[in-house]
This record gives C-alpha cells, structure tokens and sequence, in this order.
C-alpha cells in the first residue's frame, strides 16, 4: 500500500499516512498535537489544511468530551478513530536498532581483536630487535668520515669505505645511512678511471690542447674538455673544435659545472675568467717551456700543446710519473687549455708555492699518477723528487741521493721501437722476417721469435743512442689490468685494435707465417665490438674470435696462434 508523505501546515513537521486511511476528519498532529484535516481533490492530490471544513463540526462535536484536556474547547472529534499519523523519523529509528545493534557489536569485537594483535607485534618487535648493529654503525661513522678524509694512496680511504656496509647488517640502519661527503681523494680516483677509459678507447692520453690547426694554444679547448665530449658526457651535443673556447658556439658547453672536475676542500668555483673551474690540471712537465717541448724531450711531462702521450712514451714507468695535481691558485675555466688545466713545475715550494699547485692541505699534496693510482707528499718532500717524477722520461731514478736534474744532467734513454713489422727481402718467404732491419741480414730459424705484426710502418733508431738496461713488463699483470669500458662501434682491421693492444700490453704482438700462411689477410678481419668490466685479456682475446685467432704469453711478447690444439694463453716464458 503506498504511502503518503505531507508536512504539517502548523509546524512543518514531515508526516505520512497511508493511502487507504485518509478520510475528511481531523487528526492531531503527533509534533504540535493540533489538528489537521487531510483531502483529497478530484485528480488524487493530497493536501493538509489547518482549519477544519464547515460540514464536520456536527460530528466532531460528539467527539469533544475524548479530546485532550490541553485542547481548546470545540476541537472536532470523530466516531472513527482518525487514521494513524507518525514521523518519518520515527519508522526508521523503531525499525533500524536490531540491525544496528548487531553490526555494531561484531565491528567492536573484530576491532578489539585486532589492536590486541597489532600491541602484541609491536612488543616482541621491541623484544627481539637488535639493538647492538644499529648502535655500531652510528658509532662508526664519525670514524669513518676522518678517515675518508685523510686517505692517501696506500688504501686508507678503501679500507674506510669497505667497513661500512660491514657495521651495518640492520636494513633499517642501512635506509637510514646517510650518503659520505665527496673527498678530493675519491675525485681524484674517479678522474684517473676517466682517463684510463679514454686511453684505452683512443690509444693515448687526451691531448692538453685538442683544438684544430690555425688556433693558438691559449684558445684551444682543454683535455678536461676533450674527457667530458669523449668519457663523461658522450651523449650530450659535443662542442666546436674548430671555434675558440670562448666562442659563442660553444657558451653552453663551457658554462656547465663538472661536479668531477673540483676539490670539495677548495670553496671557489668560478675562476677569474668568470667560467666554472677545475680545481685539477694536468703535468705537463719541468720548467715554464715545458707544454711546448717535443714528446722526447727529458723534461716533458704527460700534458703538452702539440702532443699526444701513449704508455710508451712515459720511459720512467707509469708508477713514477705524475699526471695530474690539485690547483688552488690561478683558477680558470675547466674548457681552457693553458695554465687553468696544465701545470709544470717552474719555482719552489712545489706543494702551495708559487705555480698554485695543492688539493687544500697547509703541508701536504695528493696527486694522480699515470698508472691511476695516487700518492701523498709532505711539503719536506725533496724537490728533486717531484721534479724527476713530473718528466715522463728523464731516466732518473727517485733517489736524491743520485745527482742530476731533468734534462741537464740525466743520460737520455733511447726511445723504445714501435712495433714494425720488418721488411722482406725479394721473394719474401716467411723464414726472413726478423725484429729488426739489422737482423733482417739473414734468416731468422724456424721457431724463433717473430717480428710484430700490428704496425704498419718502422721506426729506425736513432744513432748515437746510450743504451740502458730494459725491464722486462710483466705480461700477466698487465693482461690482468681492469677496464671498466672498451668499445668499438666502427668495424676496423684486426691490426689497427692490436696496435691500440700492444700499447697496452706494452709489449709486442707476433704471428709466425709460417704457422700461419693466410696471417695478413686475417689481420683485415673487421672488428667491432663493446665490452663493460673486463680485462685487457679478455679484450685481446674478444678481437681475436673473429679471425679464428688465439694468443700465448711468452716471456717478452704475445704470439698468435691459431684457434685450435696450439692455444694456450699463459704460455711460459
């Protein structure tokens, strides 16, 4: 049966009634307790009125005596009891609490159960935890960041960050750690890594003024900028070589910050040229000529204008021989050749003296040598030291005991050959290769030792040489030398990528043709290939798969082989 919603014409109270009691008597009000009389019209609208229609007083009048005594007198009555009037609030509160009260019971119960389980966790968490790795890691990180500090190249800093992951097993410590500070030691590091990745992909060191012909030194972009097209930021759009450093050409190349390029320990960052700075530079030698001298020369150093430095070129050892310093004074822009990225040793004290050299210590200086490791000296380091250390190839040993300086002094070693591959008398046959043109006179016997056969032209001697003893490089340790990244998009021959190898390795790659027939044809072999975390080993070993090639180490060389019952690559010496 439907129901009719209405409000009170006295109170406006929300009332309803059921279609089949509305009738012509007046009810009260359950609100107000006054009367109203419900109709309904022709077309079946309800309607509620305040006063009571003419015809009904005769028999509301029989009713009066069972009206409330609060009512006026004259308030109509009915025989009939009048039709039921209740609140619309009122139906849904009688009818919704034994449905409320029961949801509201289990809701209590499940929401009790589970605070009851959550304290339970929360207690034997704070029970079991382990309270003493926590403790430990906070203690040792004051440690830790003064010893990171005060690193030097004989493995301080490593041992210092190798104990913190120990300390620490507790994974909430672990999130909570906070990142250590960056260190000039680790700056340094991370810059010899750089230039290791480029050697290896180029075959030398950067060049200290790559720009191209017809620019002055002074305007050419620096090595520093050279690493950052090349190792650092290969992706990012290269600069102009051809253009000057100040060119608006390259403004947006030269006005990057290289968080790489400076000494946390050195608080200015834009040189006097208003460019951001390096607070590194490469050596490029002893005295003030010294960027300009030929690669040979006994007073050269790494860095030059017109020179590009191989591992074979650095005759003193590349553990002897500096590469690069820390600078506080004359800073400049990081993209500038000249003074702001080379340094030479030109007046004394070396550490914090006049040429600006230092990394931020009163008394002491780190610097980066050219096998990638680094060393500390103190300020009463004998001068001569450094100065025999800043030329690649003086021939001085690091002994101030012994007399002479750089260039003055010092025997001058010859150049060691490049590897050449020797010429063949007419008809050539394989028996009359020989190491050089000397022995070249006769027939080398089968089994002998072969020339090289990764260069392509020779290198006569110079006359006039002094000969001095020759170490021998240790094969397997420079086999074993890490790189972190090696890679040759471009297919070339086999034989250029083992010329860029032998450099490495330092030390000469043969093939016997009698072995080998078809050696000169599998040295065109092309190759291409990328390589991350591997060894000069591995590299070596990588481009020789294609040509169906393998390699043994003997006791001053690499022989080729091929693929197959003869390959073993730790031959003995």
């Amino acid at each position: 049966m439907p129901v009719i919603t209405f409000r009170c014409p006295h109170c406006s109270a929300d009332l309803k009634v059921r279609d089949d009691q509305i009738t012509a008597a007046p009810v009260n009000c359950p609100d107000c307790r006054r009367p109203i009389v419900i109709t309904r019209d022709e077309f079946g609208h309800v309607t509620a009125n305040a006063s009571v229609p003419q015809d009904g007083h005769a028999k509301a009048a029989k009713g009066s005596k069972s009206s409330a005594p609060s009512k006026p007198a004259g308030v109509p009555g009915t025989k009939s009891s009048p039709a039921p009037i209740v609140r619309e609030e009122t139906v849904h509160a009688v009818e919704s609490p034994p449905s409320t009260s029961g949801v509201s019971r289990t809701s209590i119960l499940v929401l009790a159960g589970s605070v009851v389980c959550l304290v339970a966790i929360l207690a034997a968490g704070v029970f079991f935890w382990p309270r003493g790795a926590h403790t430990a890691a906070d203690d040792a990180k004051p440690e830790l960041a003064a010893t990171a500090g005060a690193a030097t190249a004989s493995g301080e800093k490593g041992k210092a960050h190798a104990g913190g992951p120990t300390a620490s097993p507790n994974p909430t410590a672990a999130a909570n750690k906070v990142e250590s500070p960056p260190t000039v030691s680790g700056r340094l590091m991370a810059l010899g890594q750089r230039i290791i990745e480029y050697r290896v992909k180029k075959g030398h060191y950067p060049s200290a003024a790559p720009g191209r012909d017809g620019l002055p030194p002074a305007d050419r972009l620096s090595w520093l900028a050279e690493l950052v097209a090349t190792v650092l930021l290969p992706d990012h759009p290269a600069p102009s070589w051809t253009d000057s450093w100040r060119s608006p050409h390259n403004e947006r190349f030269v006005r990057q910050r290289i968080p790489e390029f400076l000494n946390p320990s050195v608080d200015r960052l834009i040189g006097s040229d208003n460019y951001p700075a390096t607070h590194f530079a490469g050596v490029s030698g002893v005295g003030a000529d010294a960027a300009d001298l030929p690669i040979d020369h006994p007073r050269a150093g790494i860095f030059g204008n017109n020179r590009n430095t191989r591992i074979q070129d650095i005759r003193d050892g590349a553990s002897n021989t500096l590469m690069v310093v820390g600078v506080t004074g004359e800073l400049g822009s990081w993209a500038a050749s000249g003074t702001p990225t080379m340094r030479a040793l030109t007046r004394e004290p070396y550490i914090n003296g006049p040429d600006g050299m230092g990394t931020g210590s009163p008394d002491r200086m780190l610097v980066l040598k050219a096998d990638g490791s680094l060393q500390e000296f103190s300020a009463k380091t004998d001068p001569r030291i450094l100065r025999r250390m800043a030329a690649m190839a003086d021939g001085l040993p690091l002994d101030p005991k012994v007399p002479g300086e750089p260039g003055e002094q010092s025997p001058r070693p010859p150049a060691p050959e490049r590897m050449a591959q020797a010429p063949k008398p007419a008809p050539p046959t394989p028996s009359a290769l020989a190491p050089n043109a000397a022995d070249a006179r006769a027939a080398s016997p089968a089994g002998k030792p072969q020339p090289p056969v990764a260069a392509s032209k020779p290198a006569a001697k110079k006359p006039g040489a002094v000969p001095v003893p020759v170490i021998k490089p240790d094969l397997a340790a420079t086999l074993a030398q890490r790189v972190v990244h090696y890679e040759q998009i471009k297919p070339v021959p086999l034989r250029e990528v083992l010329n860029v190898l032998e450099e490495l390795a330092t030390a000469p790659i043969r093939g016997d043709r009698q072995e080998i027939p078809d050696l000169d044809d599998l040295l065109q072999t092309p190759v291409s290939l990328t390589l991350d975390n591997t060894t000069v080993a591995a590299i070596l070993e990588a481009v020789l798969a294609p040509a169906k090639l393998t390699y043994q180490v003997q006791a001053d060389a690499i022989q080729l082989h091929r693929l197959g019952p003869v390959s073993g690559r730790a031959g003995s010496p």
